[in-house]
């Protein structure tokens, strides 16, 4: 399952099927619960292993945020037990 961590409301799709993402990317979008207008750095967690980041020019609440999850992170997110996402700023 997908988790809102630090400064995010929440994620969709709240869970993943592994299977499906090694045969596809899947998209997790979110949004903030505090603006930020400084460059932002997402990150997917799980514990304290990371599996994906992306960074940003900004984050907006009104504004989805997208962050792709590619088959290289298929290992990752098979063994993963909660999928944690963030948006910091840098």
């Amino acid at each position: 399952p997908t988790a809102a961590g630090p400064n995010v409301r929440y994620v969709v799709p709240h869970k993943i099927d592994p299977e499906t993402l090694a045969q596809d990317t899947i998209t997790l979008q979110m949004r903030v619960i505090q603006p930020i207008e400084d460059p932002v750095q997402l990150l997917i967690r799980d514990g304290d292993t990371l599996i994906a980041k992306k960074r940003g020019r900004y984050a907006r609440p009104g504004e989805m945020i997208s962050l792709n999850l590619r088959g290289r992170d298929y290992d990752a997110v098979r063994g993963a037990k909660e999928l944690k996402v963030s948006v910091l700023p840098v």
